[in-house]
C-alpha cells in the first residue's frame, strides 16, 4: 500500500484500485499552512473513497503519434 498526502494528479489516481480523500474544513486562516496532527483531527470531514480510471484518450486530428 502507498499513501499520499497532498494532491494526486488524475493519470497517477487513475494508477491507483481505489483513492480516498479525507475532506478538511479549514478555516480561512489555516489555509496553506502546515497543521499539527491535532488540527488534522480536529478539521477532518468523512473520508470518501473513489475509483478514478481512463475512458479515452483525445489525439489531435492529423497527430498520428
Amino acid at each position: 500500500m502507498i499513501i499520499v498526502s497532498g494532491v494526486l494528479p488524475l493519470h497517477l489516481a487513475a494508477l491507483a484500485s481505489t483513492v480516498t480523500e479525507v475532506p478538511l474544513n479549514l478555516l480561512a486562516e489555516l489555509r496553506g499552512v502546515e497543521l499539527t496532527l491535532e488540527q488534522v483531527r480536529q478539521f477532518a470531514g468523512t473520508e470518501k473513497m473513489y475509483r478514478v480510471q481512463v475512458i479515452s484518450t483525445y489525439i489531435p486530428r492529423g497527430n498520428s503519434n
